[in-house]
This record gives C-alpha cells, sequence and structure tokens, in this order.
C-alpha cells in the first residue's frame, strides 16, 4: 500500500477509507463494504508529490481540535500516519486531502 486515507466520525459517524497501491489500484471501504478501482496513475503520481512535498511525513503527527461532531481524517504515507480533524487541517494536506476525498467517492 502506497497511500491510506480514512475518514470517521461527524455527526453521520461514517467510517470511509481508501488504500492505494504504487500502480492506482484500490479499495475503498464504506460502512463496512467494500468495492475497487482503478485511480490513473498520473492522479497516483501527483497524490505521491503533493505528499511527499508537504514535508509532514517524516514522522507521525497529530493536530487536535476540539468540538462536537468533527470528523477525523488519517493519511498513512511513507511508514508515517497524520491524524488531524475537520477543523484542524493542516495547510499543506488541503490539497492531497481533497483530491483523495475525491477519490473515495468515485
Amino acid at each position: 500500500m502506497l497511500i491510506y486515507f480514512a475518514v470517521d466520525g461527524g455527526i453521520a459517524n461514517q467510517m470511509r477509507s481508501i488504500a492505494i497501491a504504487s500502480d492506482g489500484a484500490a479499495e475503498v471501504q464504506v460502512n463496512g463494504r467494500s468495492t475497487t478501482t482503478q485511480l490513473p496513475a498520473d492522479t497516483v503520481q501527483a497524490l505521491t508529490r503533493q505528499l511527499t512535498e508537504s514535508g509532514l511525513f517524516d514522522r507521525n503527527r497529530s493536530y487536535p481540535a476540539q468540538g462536537a461532531d468533527l470528523q477525523r481524517y488519517e493519511i498513512r504515507f511513507r511508514g508515517a500516519t497524520v491524524v488531524w480533524f475537520d477543523t484542524s487541517t493542516p495547510v499543506a494536506l488541503q490539497a492531497p486531502a481533497a483530491a483523495l476525498e475525491r477519490a473515495l467517492r468515485s
């Protein structure tokens, strides 16, 4: 697995995740239901570049937030895990997180 992205919680308390292999093969899970898809090579390359350039994956990181019914986000990449909530998204992850959200919906 090259990239793992998960979103859970919020008012609807949904659990959604996508695991992306280096060849673009992806497994999407929504509330325990699994499907597979294929991401274009340029999408995988862009995500890899954005995550690398973010500079956040040299170690595990957590960006806590306060509030009720927040969604929790997690990206695993290159052996590190970054966790944040919808009110504490690191600026460097805004673009790749949005792209991963789109991949979850495809």
